[in-house]
């Protein structure tokens, strides 16, 4: 969700990280079957945050009911009034529902929506393999089993999410990759709507284009390249009628998601590059350096600005408690470089 600074007691308002909500009609038209008309498709909005995706589905694409769900109770708030405030508060179609997707279940039952829409959802997540594996679990149990489809919008290598989506264990789709131009879009206070490209174009039509599949961590250190800040790749995950009962074990799901991830970093990008390697050799020398100059030695500004000191401590400790005789407050080039290695 968006926060804007400048005013402390409305300062939610929607705002379109990824893409507008209009560039992804294409998508919507081109994946639902022709069986299925728009007044009875369901849509459900996976961390929605302030997004205005639900309402264009219900206003402009005749959707019959979408639910937007997030864990940020209050822009769930403030955009359920805003929907309130433009129908009525006996509209249904557009519900909101506040949950932990780690915790709670999504309270509708199995197979119930046509169509699941992420937009960087699962780019959050994949820090963490418990949330992955949920969010994918609870993903799947909601789509219908005959044709429903999962959209994830994301800004994460396709290498690593076509793996992660289409061998995901007992998971009875199909998986296709296509790429889409970034639309930011912003909703102004007064309702006008400011649209723009990272390269300032006016389309508000989905547009593929070639990317360059050349990682943002391919120098082995976070660079984004400039297909990455102006394109998206999306993944489109189609049910194909299988049993719709079967539920996905949570237990295999993240176990996947961890060996997906570590075969993904390790082999495309890996963090002790060579270059790292002579780096840090020759910062440490034959010298044990204290812990806030090995953190500073060890990441590029960029890398810290994802990897904060209290977060590389926590890191650091996990990695001790295997290692009783190496000290907390130091490190060695032996001991930087053997974290590193069990870090990625």
């Amino acid at each position: 969700s968006y926060v804007d600074p400048s005013n402390s007691s409305d300062n939610i308002r929607p705002f379109e990280w990824l893409t507008s909500a209009e560039s992804l009609k294409n998508l919507f038209d081109e994946h639902m079957p022709p069986t299925t008309t728009t007044s009875t498709k369901r849509a459900l909005h996976v961390g929605c945050g302030s997004s205005t995706v639900g309402e264009y589905l219900v206003e402009e694409l005749g959707y019959n009911q979408v639910v937007n769900i997030d864990m940020d109770g209050p822009t769930l708030e403030k955009m359920k009034q805003r929907w309130q405030q433009k129908h009525t508060k006996d509209d249904k179609r557009l519900e909101f529902c506040r949950l932990d997707l780690v915790q709670d279940e999504i309270p509708y039952p199995a197979g119930h929506f046509d169509v699941v829409i992420d937009k960087s959802t699962l780019d959050c997540t994949l820090c963490s393999d418990e949330a992955t594996a949920a969010l994918l679990c609870q993903v799947y149990r909601s789509l219908n089993a005959e044709h429903g489809v999962y959209i994830v919008i994301s800004f994460h290598h396709v290498n690593l999410l076509l793996p992660l989506l289409r061998d995901c264990p007992e998971a009875d789709w199909a998986v296709s990759h296509q790429v889409m131009r970034r639309e930011v879009e912003d909703v102004i206070r007064n309702g006008t709507t400011n649209s723009r490209t990272p390269q300032e174009q006016d389309t508000k039509e989905s547009t593929l284009t070639p990317r360059n599949d050349d990682s943002a961590w391919a120098s082995g250190s976070f660079q984004p390249t400039e297909g990455y800040r102006t394109t998206v790749n999306v993944m489109i995950c189609q049910r194909k009628g299988g049993d719709s009962g079967i539920v996905l074990d949570r237990n295999e799901v993240r176990h996947h998601v961890y060996t997906t991830n570590d075969i993904w970093f390790q082999s495309t990008n890996p963090m002790l590059t060579r270059t790292r390697h002579n780096d840090l050799k020759s910062a440490f020398g034959d010298e044990t350096l204290d812990i806030q100059t090995c953190y500073t030695v060890m990441f590029t500004e960029a890398e810290r600005e994802h990897l904060t000191f209290e977060h590389f401590m926590e890191d650091f400790d996990a990695f001790l408690e295997t290692r009783p005789n190496v000290k907390r407050d130091c490190m060695s080039f032996g001991t930087a470089v053997s974290f590193l290695e069990e870090m990625q």
